[in-house]
């Protein structure tokens, strides 16, 4: 198989993933009582994505965006996931998955996503706005240290 084969099979891996990403992340609102965010922001990012993979499977626009829409589902679940360390390696899985694409600009794009989101989010909560994951610099949100209070 040619390499643009490889690349729009690639996509057929990646619109899955976004499927998979953002149905943990409907389950993980309706656990945590966010059903609302999770299904709107769900809907949105499988909605984007379907638009992609049937406009424009195989092209750079899909390799280049589809970065996008996975950290986006992965930072879904870390937002219903109130911040906990745990779902923060999806960004690691997703990184790694990325490399079907065997190409640098997916890595290269998925990460500045997902370190902007991180950014941007840190400032935003600093500056004293809402969000479902606490803001907490003294006290770790993994899930040990929850089972322990």
């Amino acid at each position: 198989m040619d390499l643009h084969g490889l690349r729009r099979q690639a996509d057929t891996w990646m619109m899955g993933a976004l499927a998979l990403g953002c149905l943990v992340a409907v389950a993980l609102g309706f656990v945590q009582g966010l059903a609302g965010l999770a299904l709107a922001c769900a809907g949105m990012l499988l909605a984007a994505g379907l638009l992609l993979y049937t406009a424009a499977r195989g092209t750079l626009l899909a390799r280049c965006a589809f970065p996008v829409l996975l950290m986006g589902a992965v930072a879904l679940q870390i937002q219903l996931g109130m911040g906990r360390i745990e779902y923060h390696f999806g960004v690691f899985v997703t990184l790694a998955f990325l490399l079907l694409y065997r190409d640098w600009k997916p890595l290269a794009i998925g990460a500045g996503a997902i370190a902007l989101h991180h950014i941007a989010f840190d400032r935003l909560q600093a500056l004293g706005f809402r969000s479902t994951a606490p803001p907490s610099r003294t006290s770790p949100s993994c899930s040990c240290t929850r089972a322990t209070s």
